[in-house]
């Protein structure tokens, strides 16, 4: 079996109001829902989907202060920018 086939999306449930800027730099309230991407024998990784009032979306991978060893793929999400729907 592949690792990408052992890979899974999972939501936690988490649901906040937000106040922030956009991708475009727009300031804007939003409504943010976590999301939990898991490897089995891997720490989980978490990311932030915020829809803006605006219409825009974003994800933000939360990076923790120490960031465990990962496969390469995930290793590099780590320290891009967010991504902008």
């Amino acid at each position: 079996m592949r690792l990408t086939d052992q890979l899974t999306l999972r939501r936690s449930g988490t649901r906040a109001t937000r106040h922030g800027a956009t991708c475009s730099g727009s300031t804007e309230n939003g409504t943010a829902v976590e999301w939990c991407l898991v490897l089995p024998g891997r720490p989980e990784l978490t990311l932030h989907d915020t829809r803006w009032d605006n219409g825009e979306r974003d994800l933000v991978l939360h990076q923790p202060s120490v960031v465990p060893e990962m496969p390469a793929l995930l290793a590099n999400l780590h320290g891009r920018r967010r991504a902008g729907i």
